[in-house]
């Protein structure tokens, strides 16, 4: 019988995924959450860049461009001091979901962190949210970072969407890694829809919860009792995307969430 669950594999989940970390910034409490949380997860040696951006062909005249192109700048400074003296900042100019997809392109991010700012996932869509862009666009894991109970323990508890796919491998991987590396409780959650055959090693993770409810309503059930929330994505872009069980539980849920992609970059360097 296949078990899912094993030791992280040769290839490293930590390069693949938090290597290059990107943080929207926009001077909001959320976007500081990014921020932090995006520092918080990218590997040792990894690289966080941090990008903010001014849209003055939003204002209504001059001196409101000005004061946009103004704030955007002082909110990078302010991500930077957040972040430390290793963070590469990043000013652009132009529509904030435009810009954010060509920095995570030009720059070969393996991770896009971006603040929520309370819309629901209908609202997400209607006010053209940055979240809900980058979960349908962007190419790159992308983590939609929520405050936690505890901001100096994130993420004291891991939860996992197992359903026996090479995508739900893929995050129980990154689930692990996180695991091993920031010393998280990691718990695997199995809903109705997974593959008859599918396990979770015990050795591998601290919890494994059996749900017979669709994935949605078990994954957020979870998530009130976890920090960060991983879940495989299955590769869908636009319109395709709509719908999906990542989609909908990145806007759902109540905690951070990770929606992890297979597809690993590499280094433009």
């Amino acid at each position: 019988m296949p078990t899912v669950g094993l030791e992280p594999q040769e290839h490293s989940t930590d390069h693949d995924v938090f290597s290059r970390v990107l943080c929207g910034v926009d001077g909001s409490p959320a976007g500081e959450e990014a921020v932090r949380q995006g520092a918080r997860l990218r590997s040792p040696h990894g690289r966080l860049l941090l990008v903010s951006v001014a849209t003055p062909a939003a204002a209504a005249h001059p001196e409101a461009a000005v004061a946009l192109e103004l704030h955007a700048a002082s909110a990078l400074q302010d991500a930077e001091r957040q972040a430390g003296s290793d963070a590469e900042p990043h000013l652009l100019v132009g529509d904030p979901v435009a810009c954010l997809l060509a920095a995570a392109r030009d720059r070969w991010a393996t991770l896009m962190a971006v603040g929520s700012h309370g819309s629901g996932r209908l609202g997400g869509m209607l006010a053209g949210s940055v979240a809900t862009a980058m979960l349908h666009r962007a190419s790159c894991s992308v983590l939609i970072a929520r405050p936690p109970r505890n901001p100096d323990g994130f993420p004291a508890r891991v939860t996992v969407g197992v359903d026996g796919s090479d995508v739900s491998r893929a995050a129980l991987e990154v689930a692990l890694e996180l695991g091993t590396r920031l010393n998280s409780a990691v718990a695997a959650v199995i809903a109705r829809g997974a593959t008859s055959d599918v396990q979770v090693s015990p050795d591998t993770v601290d919890a494994v919860h059996t749900d017979e409810r669709d994935a949605v309503d078990a994954l957020l059930d979870a998530a009130g009792t976890s920090d960060l929330l991983v879940l495989g994505a299955r590769g869908l872009h636009g319109l395709r995307a709509l719908g999906s069980v990542s989609e909908r539980v990145a806007h759902r849920a109540p905690t951070s969430v990770l929606v992890v992609r297979d597809a690993a970059a590499p280094s433009p360097d």
